[in-house]
């Protein structure tokens, strides 16, 4: 009688963007179990890749972490360079078509509807198994030139939860991590450089409800939220409940963030060098009074919904 193989811990970091998600990957990364890239659908669409640096301080393409990384997925028996990784869930290259396809209609019931007759569009099934495998080799191969057990994905976006627990060699549990919208929202619009309070809180709103309704995807016993703050006032207690989370030994956590060997991509705060974990509260001189309350507005509610205390 065959043996049935166990399954691969996949943590998965969902939430907004601006919220943490690197800082807490690399926190993560330096657990002797746990082992992160951070976000595993590569670099932002638009950078010059031949420029890129992974957060060792090597370039991306010259790193050997990565470049073993390519190899041992290549290995695998899936296409994958670091230039064009395919492991975003996609299943048309046309933008319309591939939300109405695979990503949330922003309505639990017809993100149902949707997910049941989907698998009847030409073509459709085929695209996705692939994205499974190379998925899946990237996960094992991170894990096999780590050496470690539980692999952590910090690419945040809720849509790639139902696919991934859709891959039978995951055990997928989620992180859902929140940042005070007035915060979140300030992040975005220094790093997108723009100055529209409403679009910026409309993301963070989207974003954090698209991953609330992602929740009914995995137990309740698989979903655990935490907030940046908490992150930020108390890193070990939170990094020692998601390693009960995960079932794994709890660790100390560095004092230095960057202390250890770190291979992560994604936000530009993987360069620094050494920081002291604090919370970033530049929304306090950066945000007018008119600006709060359009924040209030639009994700006033929500931020409350989440666990903060504002308005």
């Amino acid at each position: 009688m065959a043996v049935s193989q166990a399954k691969i811990p996949y943590l998965y970091i969902a939430g907004a963007g601006f919220s943490g998600s690197t800082l807490l990957a690399l926190l993560l990364n330096a657990h002797p179990k746990m082992v992160s890239i951070s976000e595993t659908e590569g670099p932002t669409e638009g950078v010059n890749i031949t420029e890129y640096s992974c957060s060792c301080g090597t370039l991306l393409l010259q790193c050997p972490f990565f470049v073993e990384l390519e190899r041992r997925v290549n290995a695998l028996g899936s296409a994958f360079s670091l230039s064009n990784w395919q492991t975003e869930f996609r299943a048309s290259q046309h933008r319309i078509l591939d939300i109405l396809l695979v990503r949330s209609l922003r309505s639990a019931f017809l993100d149902r509807c949707r997910d049941a007759l989907v698998p009847f569009w030409p073509g459709y099934l085929s695209t996705i198994r692939a994205i499974n495998q190379r998925v899946t080799h990237l996960t094992q191969a991170t894990l096999a030139i780590s050496g470690k057990e539980v692999f952590v994905d910090a690419q945040k976006d809720p849509n790639r939860i139902k696919f991934l627990c859709g891959i039978e060699q995951f055990n997928v549990k989620v992180v859902h991590l929140v940042r005070d919208v007035r915060g979140a929202v300030t992040s975005r619009l220094k790093n997108d450089r723009t100055d529209d309070i409403g679009w910026a809180t409309r993301r963070w709103y989207v974003a954090n409800m698209n991953t609330e309704r992602a929740r009914h995807y995995v137990s309740p016993q698989q979903w655990l939220r935490v907030t940046y703050s908490d992150l930020c006032t108390d890193p070990q207690g939170t990094i020692d409940s998601i390693a009960d989370f995960v079932g794994v030994q709890r660790a100390p956590t560095p004092q230095n963030v960057y202390d250890g060997p770190h291979h992560i991509i994604g936000n530009r705060m993987r360069l620094k060098k050494s920081a002291q974990i604090k919370e970033d509260e530049t929304w306090k001189t950066r945000l007018s009074e008119d600006d709060v309350q359009i924040v209030a507005r639009i994700g006033g509610a929500a931020n409350r919904y989440f666990g903060h205390d504002w308005p």
